[in-house]
């Protein structure tokens, strides 16, 4: 008799620390998830921030002297990193900034002409634009023109290029 009271007693142990261990496991769960949920909402709460000081500030689509210098100073970047040689930019040409139809977004056409490059430098700066800081979509490309100099071709590329803003709600 006192044997089978001395395994209902260890049963009784064994089945409380189980659920103790249960219990904790379901807790430490719990805890993690909520430690996520507040850093998603942190996360959350700084991009709202940012969303509304953007609202606030003007956009550079606002300030077109800027969005010119701004574009000019991205092209050239791009290019010197695809090493080409400064003279080899003939013109960068931003058009006027317009509101893309049923959408709070503002799109702006950049006609680019490049002579005197190769085709591997051409592909290198299409990357760059298209990649950097600011990035250009590559809406048309032309190539022509080519002319044999030292161990390679040389072109001369029109490229028409596009930016996208979103539109500022203070207009």
């Amino acid at each position: 008799m006192t044997k089978l009271i001395l395994l209902g007693v260890i049963g009784l142990i064994v089945v409380f620390g189980l659920i103790d261990l249960y219990l904790y496991s379901a807790m430490e769960s719990a805890s993690a998830g909520s430690l996520g949920a507040l850093e998603s909402l942190e996360s959350c709460r700084k991009l709202a921030l940012q969303l509304e000081s953007s609202k606030k500030s003007p956009s550079t689509a606002d300030k077109p002297s800027e969005m010119l210098s701004d574009i000019a100073s991205y092209v050239e970047k791009a290019a010197v990193q695809a090493e080409l040689p400064p003279e080899s930019i003939v013109y960068i040409e931003p058009g006027p900034v317009q509101p893309v139809e049923g959408s709070a977004l503002l799109q702006q056409s950049i006609r680019l002409e490049v002579d005197g490059i190769p085709l591997l430098k051409l592909g290198k700066l299409l990357r760059n634009l298209e990649t950097g800081t600011t990035p250009l979509g590559v809406k048309a490309l032309r190539v022509s023109e080519s002319r044999i100099q030292g161990n390679g071709e040389l072109w001369r590329c029109e490229i028409t290029l596009t930016q996208s803003s979103l539109a500022s709600k203070a207009r």
